[in-house]
């Protein structure tokens, strides 16, 4: 009968215990659909490869689509989008930002792919998705923080569109980034 009360009292100190446990868990394992307070993310499973994107995305799996002929879009080197500078370094500002130099340096060794789909017509970033291996450290972040990335992203960034750009269904802009955390 002793047995009872220790594990109640087992049961209450871990339901109630404040500590960093969600960095401890593969969030991302199988394809499911997360219902947040105010929002709802998709993960998809392929191979091993996550997918996470927010569930109201319409261009995470669409055609990148040149509006004048219908076709997909092929880009080169001549018309890809520019992107300067300040706006990269803002950008990987706003993924650094997002994670405590201890929580970056769990994921050190990792990296998770970030794509922007941005409105053709205002220069905006319209959506966010992001990549990584589902056996990957970055599998291990909280959902939080990659909410958090994707609204200062939709809040802070803005490219200069070229004319080609204004042809296209989106803009997209992809890239790999290892967080090294904010100053503390």
């Amino acid at each position: 009968m002793k047995i009872f009360p220790f594990l109640l009292s087992l049961w209450i100190t871990s339901a109630f215990a404040q500590d960093d446990s969600s960095w401890e868990v593969n969030h991302y394992e199988h394809t499911r659909t997360f219902v947040e307070e105010g929002y709802t993310y998709q993960c998809d499973i392929k191979h091993g490869y996550v997918t996470l994107y927010n569930k109201d995305n319409k261009w995470t799996y669409a055609d990148q689509i040149d509006k004048r002929t219908g076709k997909i879009y092929t880009t080169n080197l001549e018309s890809s989008t520019p992107v300067d500078e300040d706006s990269v370094n803002a950008m990987l500002s706003i993924i650094d930002q997002a994670f405590s130099r201890e929580e970056a340096q769990r994921i050190a060794d990792d990296s998770f792919m970030i794509i922007l789909f941005i409105s053709p017509i205002t220069g905006k970033v319209e959506e966010v998705c992001y990549n990584f291996f589902v056996f990957d450290a970055c599998a291990k972040i909280p959902l939080s923080y990659y909410r958090d990335i994707e609204m200062k992203m939709k809040e802070k960034i803005h490219i200069q569109l070229t004319e080609e750009d204004k042809h296209l269904n989106f803009i997209l802009l992809a890239g790999n980034h290892t967080p090294i955390g904010r100053p503390e």
